[in-house]
């Protein structure tokens, strides 16, 4: 059937009030959290509901009546995102008097996982929390105990196997047999299942055995048991409600530490081989490391809290020409980790006008921020890069021989050429007077590196470059 002028500009109408309705309002539905707040499937078929019951309107009522829907779900969604927000404060301050909510982050949830304010989910993953720090701080001992006692005898008889022949760390991994890498893992389950089990009637980390569930009349049997005070079976628990929670909030924080610990022992055990006593205390000093100290502790960047720190020992052999080439390449590298923290964040109030490459039609606010950049910008701009940092380096800020590491014979004091302060070309820099100075130099660069490798890896993992990356969220 053929339709009329009218129909049609009513069909076309209801098609642009359901486009701009889904242009504002995510597809989605809202979860329970936004239960009070009218849904927008519901709102997207009142939408349709006033469109089809009014066959006879005018396109231009049409067109109004799209617009005056448009409005109302930027309306609603605002009004959801006010919500989600207020919703998010009220949520974080429910969980604040939780155990675990210490000084000196309080309440710390950066990803977000507790926003839905889901009870269970959070009671899951505070077990799961108290798990973990347990093992690790378990598996930090047994990182450490090894290099000062071993059983006697033998790991495996029939393999020959002594527990003396088993080596530290990870290499332990590919040689004890595969039997007993079983009976490992029959064990944690044994425990996790039947003798250390968490019974959603006990609070978090409060473990109990439930080898005989359902035999509520057997109270005195042996098997029938609870883990109280430093996993004592059925010690009584801290009769005082204040010590109790000093001590529980005391585990939750040294298993927090244990778990970063045991990673750090993993990463220097994996990278470096060392899983001795040189890895949680300072080695003895060796000759060539008093000699190394004599030459170099007065140099500039021995500074407090540290002095002169060399943990890997690179200055050990006292080779002076060594020293300054890695002199001048840590005030190169901490130089430009300075300015690169600072591109990591002013891309995310100020934009460079215009195009960065006319020819492909890329404006500066065409490129995204971070990371993501790299693989936007177009091949001749690294070009223009590495050719700009080439002349930087074999011209106005060529390292000379007879400079202090960091004086450029082209640049001044902050950088900048000599004509722009008044200084004399060429004068070269008084190491002695600018103490001060050179050391603050050193040092912001130094934490400049670790600050922009923590921005990488930040938007790498997480995918976040805006503010924040620098700021607590709202």
């Amino acid at each position: 059937m053929a339709l009329s002028a009218k129909a049609a500009g009513v069909s076309v109408a209801a098609v642009a009030c359901t486009a701009t309705l889904t242009a504002f309002v995510p597809s989605a539905p809202l979860t329970r959290m936004h239960a009070n707040v009218k849904g927008i499937d519901q709102l997207r078929t009142d939408a349709h509901v006033g469109v089809e019951t009014s066959g006879c309107i005018h396109l231009q009522n049409a067109g109004l009546l799209a617009g005056v829907v448009g409005a109302a779900a930027i309306f609603t969604q605002r009004k959801i995102s006010r919500q989600c927000s207020q919703q998010t404060r009220v949520i974080r301050q429910a969980f604040e008097n939780e155990l675990g909510v210490q000084p000196p982050v309080g309440f710390w949830d950066p990803l977000g996982f507790t926003d839905d304010g889901d009870a269970f989910e959070f009671r899951r993953r505070r077990c799961v929390e108290l798990k973990h720090g347990r093992v690790s701080m378990l598996a930090c001992i047994g990182y450490i105990v090894p290099e000062y006692f071993r059983w006697p005898g033998f790991l495996s008889p029939s393999a020959g196997l002594k527990f003396a022949d088993i080596p530290h760390g990870l290499a332990a991994i590919t040689k004890v047999p595969a039997v007993g890498w079983t009976q490992v893992v029959f064990f944690g389950l044994a425990m996790e299942l039947f003798a250390a089990y968490q019974s959603p009637d006990l609070p978090p980390g409060k473990l109990s055995s439930r080898l005989v569930v359902g035999l509520t009349e057997i109270k005195d049997w042996t098997n029938n048991y609870q883990f109280g005070p430093f996993g004592i079976i059925n010690a009584p628990s801290i009769a005082d409600p204040e010590l109790r929670k000093k001590k529980l909030n005391a585990e939750i924080a040294n298993g927090r530490l244990a778990m970063f610990a045991i990673m750090a022992m993993m990463f220097q055990n994996g990278t470096v081989g060392t899983t001795g006593p040189e890895m949680w205390l300072p080695p003895a000093a060796s000759k060539a490391d008093a000699v190394a100290r004599r030459a170099f502790d007065k140099e500039l960047g021995a500074t407090l809290p540290f002095k002169y720190f060399d943990p890997l020992g690179l200055a050990r052999d006292g080779d002076e020409g060594d020293f300054r080439r890695r002199r001048i390449s840590e005030i190169k590298n901490g130089r430009v980790a300075m300015i690169a923290c600072m591109g990591y964040i002013a891309p995310e109030y100020f934009r460079w006008p215009g195009y960065l490459s006319p020819s492909a039609g890329i404006k500066f606010a065409d490129l995204p921020n971070g990371v993501a950049a790299l693989s936007k910008m177009p091949a001749e701009g690294w070009a223009q890069i590495g050719v700009f940092i080439a002349f930087l380096e074999l011209f106005p800020l060529r390292q000379e021989a007879d400079r202090v590491p960091g004086d450029a014979s082209g640049c001044g004091k902050l950088g900048l050429p000599y004509f722009l302060w008044g200084g004399a070309s060429g004068t070269k820099c008084d190491p002695v007077g600018s103490e001060r100075s050179l050391n603050a130099e050193l040092n912001n660069g130094r934490l400049a590196m670790m600050a922009i490798t923590g921005m990488v890896s930040q938007n790498v993992f997480l995918g976040t470059t805006g503010p924040e990356m620098w700021l607590p969220g709202s």
